[in-house]
This record gives C-alpha cells, structure tokens and sequence, in this order.
C-alpha cells in the first residue's frame, strides 16, 4: 500500500501502536461480526485512525437504497456525528445477504448460542453439585412429626456439622426418630451429555472454519508441512479478504496482504526456495541476486556483503 496509507496503517494514531490497534479491530469484527474505523483527514489527506466500539454505532442506509452513513456517539465530551462511507473502514465479515442484514456482518459465534446455552447450564450444575454435594443427594426424615423450619434448619446444620470439616468421613449418628434417604441424582446418561458439550475449542475451530489442530499445536503427522501451510492459508485468507477488500475501496490504492511473517516467521522456507533458485547444472539466480532478494525480504542483513 502506497503512502501516505501505507503510514497512517503503520501508525493509525498517537494513543496505541500498530500492533495492539489493529488487534483490537481484529478481534471485534471476528467477535460482533462486524469492526469500525473512522478515518480523519486533513485535506483529504488520512492522517489519522480512530476505532469506534461496535455498540456506538448505527448503520443507517439512506433513501432509495441510497448511500451508507454511520450514527456515532463516543465516550467522551464530543457529541455524536453522522460519518460518510467513504470516511469510515467498515470491516465485516459472513453477510448474510438479507434485507435487513445485507450491509452489516455477522460473527460466526452467533452459531454457538444453543451450545453455550448448555454448556452453561452444565456449568452450574457442575459447580453447585461440587458446593452443596450432600444436601442435595439425602433427605433426612423425622417420623410422625411436625417440626418448625427453625427446627428443621437446626437439625440440617446438626448433620451438616457432623459430616464435614474435620468430621468428613468419619460415621454420622442419629437418634431412632430419624433416617436418612437418598434423593434422586442425575441419571449417567444426562451427566454424560453435558459433559460432552465442549463449545470452547472444538466447536470455535469449526465455526470459524480453521483446523482444530492448528489450535492446539498438534499438527497432523501424516501431512507434509506445504499441505498444513496451505490450509492454514486458505482458512486465514477469509478474513484477510475483507481488510484487504475494505482498504482498497475507502483508499482508493491496491493493498496486498504479506502473509509470509505468519507462516514463515523466520524466512527459512524463502531462503530455502531461493537457494533451489541458484543451485544445480543451471542456475536461474546468481549469487548477488540471491542476496539481494534475501536483503529486500528481510532475511538477511542489508550489510551482509560488507
């Protein structure tokens, strides 16, 4: 991406640097399905990024299908705008195409809400059956007696006493008016299934398309490391696509995304690609120009020839 773009995307604003700016917009738009960026200018010039929270925003689509703005309130002092199109990046991803949807994004963990529903209902089942575990599974019974709830608290607390802290594990003692009776439990086959419901890493792999071993760095054996390389490119590229897309229509200039410091990180596979270049019987590169390709992708020190 050609300057002055090229600088305002390298150092969108005094507050945060690059890094942890772009970040942040990655994680909303894969988050809410949808991130904004308002561009400030001076005399059309952008000189400046500001990423606006997705709950200040309202997409408003004009008259007659006519153009997009944006409704923006911030956290601070100033008043709420109205921002043209072309003065905000709108980063979206998995638009559904509908009538009511078809300019804004939606995030694939919209997939997940039946799964998290159980999986928090596993959750505190798990974690009150853990904090309460006697009471809920015994009943303790006074025969042909009708006692207060005072009384019935004093009696629970009574076993209670008795049967945790320093006491746990050692026999509990009743009188003759009373006896213990196991509740019903849940049956193995339902505990089975809310256990089985695992939304974190598995089904967010699925959803969002990328291997699960990708994940949890366990790569598969039997593919060859172009193969993984490959699909992790051609999962990581679907949101890459709308960046890229975006950047180019608001700027007005190509924008080629650089994937290689994620998938080659130390330049090993480019130089190790380079050096089949110069190699053999008949070599297509001299060793100058091997250099010289390793200095402009960074492989190498710009000095290495002194």
């Amino acid at each position: 991406m050609d300057n002055p773009f090229n600088d305002v995307f390298n150092h969108p604003n005094d507050k945060i640097n690059s890094y942890g700016f772009w970040t942040s917009v990655v994680n909303q738009m894969l988050l809410t399905g949808n991130a904004y960026v308002a561009i400030r200018r001076k005399k059309g010039i952008p000189v400046e990024l500001e990423e606006i929270p997705y709950a200040n925003v309202q997409v408003i689509l004009g008259d007659n299908n006519g153009d997009l703005t944006y409704q923006v309130s911030y956290n601070d002092e100033r008043n709420s705008e109205v921002i043209r199109s072309d003065d905000i990046l709108h980063f979206r991803i998995f638009v559904t195409g509908n009538s009511l949807y078809q300019y804004v994004g939606t995030s694939p963990l919209q997939a997940l809400i039946n799964e998290l529903s159980f999986q928090s209902l596993s959750s505190r089942l798990s974690v009150n059956t853990l904090k309460n575990f006697i009471a809920p599974s015994l009943a303790i019974s006074v025969p042909e007696a009708k006692i207060s709830k005072e009384t019935k608290e004093s009696i629970r607390e009574g076993f209670y006493d008795q049967y945790s802290g320093a006491n746990q594990g050692k026999p509990v003692v009743l009188d003759r008016s009373a006896t213990i009776d196991a509740l019903p439990t849940i049956d193995a086959k339902t505990a089975e299934y809310l256990n089985n419901v695992d939304w974190t890493r598995a089904q967010v792999s699925k959803v969002f398309g990328i291997p699960e071993n990708y994940l949890n760095g366990q790569g598969d054996q039997q593919s060859s490391l172009d193969q993984s390389t490959s699909m992790f490119i051609s999962s990581f590229n679907r949101y890459i696509k709308p960046f890229v897309s975006e950047l180019e229509q608001k700027f007005k200039v190509p924008v080629k995304a650089d994937l290689d410091p994620i998938v080659d990180p130390t330049g090993s596979k480019y130089a190790d690609m380079i050096a089949k270049f110069a190699s053999g019987k008949a070599p297509v590169l001299s060793g100058e120009q091997v250099i010289a390709l390793l200095q402009r992708k960074g492989v190498i020190d710009d000095d290495f020839e002194k």
